[in-house]
């Protein structure tokens, strides 16, 4: 009898213990980046938070417009994603959830934010090059200022050729990673005219831009090129 008393108040003793060391506390958290009314102009952007717990922080999850886009379960706590899926100035919603090991979770505020998926740059070459009979001559154009991981969408080119004999001249031109398209083949209807937008979808924006222009009849008859202007729309 003495001995099933002793044991009765052990099992007691285990579950008050038990049940005072039980967690219903959730996990506090709060985005820290981006901020509420940010527009994002980058790629790839990141979304960091802080977040605590009365015990451990398990790990954090964070969701762009209730889709998870990442996970984290060390300080800082942080994930990458990328804008290019977006409509161009299209509004968002972030937010995050922390979980303890309890089971616990907690969700921050929703904060709204705006992408930037599209764009343009241009540069120009308003100097005047010689077109010589039966020879090559080159405009190039630096383009530096694209975007990170920036894409070509399409591209405009404008400029002035003036030849003796129209006829003659082929236009040609090429990417900074030398991809090369033709863009005029003897079709000029008058001696001055604009040349017609091309697309070089995927290509990479910044370097340098030629525009290749080759008389292709040895005839004695030349002329040239002024007031180049590119114009690149670009795409994420």
């Amino acid at each position: 009898m003495k001995l099933g008393i002793i044991s009765g108040g052990v099992l007691l003793c285990l579950f008050i213990i038990i049940g005072c060391s039980s967690d219903s506390e959730a996990p506090v958290i709060s985005i820290t980046a981006p901020n509420d009314d940010d527009t994002i102009r980058v790629h790839t952007s990141m979304i960091t938070a802080d977040a605590s717990d009365n015990k451990d922080v398990e790990y954090v999850e964070f969701f762009v417009e209730n889709n998870l886009v990442g996970t984290d379960s060390s300080t800082p706590y942080e994930t990458s994603w990328s804008i290019a899926s977006y409509d161009n100035m299209e509004v968002l919603t972030i937010h995050g959830n922390a979980h303890d090991f309890a089971g616990n979770t907690g969700q921050s505020d929703v904060i709204v934010v705006a992408v930037v998926t599209r764009g343009q740059v241009s540069g120009s070459r308003i100097d005047t090059v010689y077109i010589l009979d039966a020879a090559w001559a080159e405009m190039s154009i630096v383009i530096a200022n694209a975007p990170d991981s920036a894409l070509v969408d399409s591209i405009t080119v404008a400029g002035t050729i003036m030849h003796q004999q129209i006829a003659d001249v082929d236009v040609y031109l090429q990417a900074p990673s030398s991809t090369e398209y033709q863009i005029w083949d003897n079709n000029f209807v008058e001696p001055t005219d604009t040349i017609m937008t091309i697309l070089f979808e995927n290509e990479d924006i910044n370097g340098t831009w030629l525009l290749r222009i080759y008389d292709e009849v040895s005839n004695g008859l030349q002329g040239f090129v002024t007031d180049v202007y590119l114009t690149i729309y670009w795409k994420y």
